[in-house]
């Protein structure tokens, strides 16, 4: 008989592990994906308003909003890089996945991760070459430059469209995972019971 309390093993069926399994992302990794879509969602929504949507004060707070969100996503970003390179390895495809769908589904995972630093890069040179960077991070108000003059704005402003898309297709395609193949991917990220 095990000298191990009951109950013990149940628990440990319902917590997700620090790493990955061949069917569940780990708490880390499932850290890393929903706290980067929450912060992308946020960044979405205060880049539009400051894009010209609002005025004055109201639009310097979100740009600051914004510009903090974006160093915290792109610190996110890196480590959760660096976390699925180095320290762990994703789970295993779904039995029955084609090839084409983990091609399909590898892709997307690059597109998004270059449209994220696509819109990292020019939004730092956007703020480099407008002046703003140092005043808005600094707190001070400052009159904000019309952007769309500034060199690196169109490409941030394309690759935050990008970004959209790809996100849109990513959560359609965990979507149809979910509804239409029943093959709970939903749990693979933290969310409900996996199968056994």
């Amino acid at each position: 008989m095990s000298n191990q309390p009951v109950g013990n093993s149940a628990r440990k069926g319902r917590t997700l592990a620090m790493k990955s399994t061949a069917t569940r992302y780990g708490t880390i990794a499932a850290s890393f994906h929903w706290v980067s879509a929450v912060v992308i969602l946020t960044m979405l929504v205060t880049g539009v308003l400051s894009a010209g949507l609002v005025k004055g004060e109201t639009r310097s707070g979100l740009l600051r909003v914004h510009v903090v969100l974006g160093i915290t996503l792109l610190a996110i970003t890196i480590a959760r890089v660096i976390w699925g390179l180095v320290v762990d390895r994703r789970p295993a495809a779904f039995a029955g996945q084609r090839r084409r769908e983990r091609v399909a589904e590898l892709s997307l995972r690059v597109l998004l991760y270059l449209a994220l630093f696509a819109a990292f890069a020019s939004g730092i040179a956007t703020l480099l070459i407008s002046g703003t960077a140092l005043p808005l991070l600094g707190g001070v108000t400052v009159a904000l430059p019309d952007f769309e003059s500034v060199p690196g704005f169109p490409i941030h402003g394309l690759a935050a469209g990008l970004l959209l898309l790809l996100s849109l297709g990513h959560i359609g395609a965990a979507l149809w995972h979910q509804l239409v193949r029943k093959e709970r991917v939903l749990a693979r990220i933290g969310i409900g019971r996996s199968a056994r």
